[in-house]
């Protein structure tokens, strides 16, 4: 009836089309609305609101060219110290980081990102022992033609910082010792050379803090360290893989793909 009146009043008066077609307009906004049809975009997320959930395979992947990038970075700048210091034991070191890396990066073209994920923080940590040994050499060759500075009462001790570093570098040895021996098949040869290099690193580190020589004595720790972290992602590549520890889910970085590996 109310269509009807409209269009019999609409042949007599031009405002009344006008006002025909508002209300047309109307109608058909309304019957889109209650059949469910969107009147505008969605409203934003409120303030504070959790993010929607992340795809595990696609963190994964993400967290595996993060890692492998981080290697890739790492072993840019340790090749420049150890080529600069030819320090002992510095340059085997890179060639594992490096070896390692390709492993990282066969792995990820093969989306055993995992996989991937564990052997591009191995390869960092190997890269960051050889940066640790070049960086002692070369403080060592250069030492400055100055005295000393004065100890500052109440400041921090550098002697006391080394002594930490090395409590701590015993107690995370002791630690993936007490892991292998429970789990003797996660350990292969190259950890348990890491293992015994890093016992001769943290030996070294204690004559030369012994000797007074604090700033190679540190590098030499954190060097120990190193290769004891390479250790531990060995290890928990291996158990992962065995299924013996769940597969950890990195959160999403939304960076681009790995890059190439580098030249050795």
């Amino acid at each position: 009836m109310l269509l009807q009146s409209l269009n019999q009043g609409t042949r007599q008066n031009p405002r009344s089309r006008t006002l025909m077609a508002l209300v047309l307009g109307a109608l058909i906004l309304g019957t889109g609305a209650a059949f469910g049809q969107p009147a505008g975009p969605p409203p934003p997320p409120r303030p504070g609101a959790p993010p929607p959930p992340a795809d595990p395979m696609m963190a994964m992947q993400e967290g595996a060219g993060a890692a492998i990038r981080h290697a890739y970075d790492a072993i840019g700048r340790s090749g420049v110290l150890v080529e600069s210091s030819r320090a002992e034991g510095s340059g085997d070191l890179l060639a594992q980081s490096r070896n390692t890396y390709q492993q990282a990066l066969t792995a990820y073209q093969a989306s055993n990102f995992t996989a991937a994920q564990e052997w591009g923080m191995m390869a960092a940590d190997l890269a960051r022992a050889a940066d640790e040994l070049a960086s002692a050499r070369l403080f060592a060759a250069a030492q400055p033609k100055v005295n000393p500075p004065p100890q500052v009462m109440g400041g921090p001790d550098p002697a006391a910082r080394v002594y930490d570093d090395l409590g701590r570098l015993a107690q995370h040895r002791a630690d993936i010792a007490a892991r292998i021996g429970s789990t003797p098949d996660a350990a292969d040869q190259q950890v348990h050379n890491l293992l015994e290099e890093a016992g001769r690193l943290e030996q070294n580190a204690q004559n030369l803090l012994n000797s007074q020589k604090l700033q190679e004595a540190g590098s030499m720790a954190r060097a120990a360290d190193a290769l004891l972290a390479a250790c531990d992602h060995s290890i928990q590549r291996v158990l992962i893989a065995s299924g013996r520890v769940a597969v950890p889910l990195p959160p999403a970085s939304g960076g681009p793909p790995p890059p190439p590996p580098p030249q050795p």
